[in-house]
């Protein structure tokens, strides 16, 4: 059961999820003109999108290593449902760029929480956390 007020963050995960989804179906995605920037923009987008997704689960759950092992499973399949797709394909780099992506949100929020409430190693994420 997820407790009161978690609900709406859920909503977004799955919600994220759902858009994730539906970009990885895509047959053809526009590209900038340049190949390296057309790389960079679309790299950064992927840990962006998978950074988002972790805070959205994190949010949800309180539970950043959930939150955490579900976006990261979720970019394995991501990238196992490319290969389906016509003009696509999958690539385990893009796993690790999700990876760095969901990592990076989690040390922002640690390190966040740490400068607002004093966060000591050892302590959970959620110690501090006043909804």
């Amino acid at each position: 059961m997820i407790p009161p007020g978690r609900g709406r963050w859920l909503v977004f995960a799955i919600g994220w999820m759902l858009l994730i989804f539906w970009f990885s179906g895509q047959s053809y995605l526009p590209s900038a003109p340049e190949h390296w920037l057309d790389f960079l923009l679309k790299k950064s987008a992927h840990a962006g999108a998978y950074a988002l997704l972790w805070y959205f689960w994190y949010r949800a759950s309180h539970r950043p290593l959930l939150a955490l092992v579900v976006t990261l499973l979720y970019a394995l399949t991501d990238e196992v449902h490319q290969t389906f797709v016509a003009g696509r394909n999958g690539w385990w780099v893009d796993v690790v760029i999700d990876a760095v992506g969901a990592v990076g949100a989690l040390l922002l929020v640690r390190f966040w929480l740490g400068q607002r409430t004093g966060f000591r190693r050892g302590q959970s994420l959620d110690q501090n956390i006043a909804e």
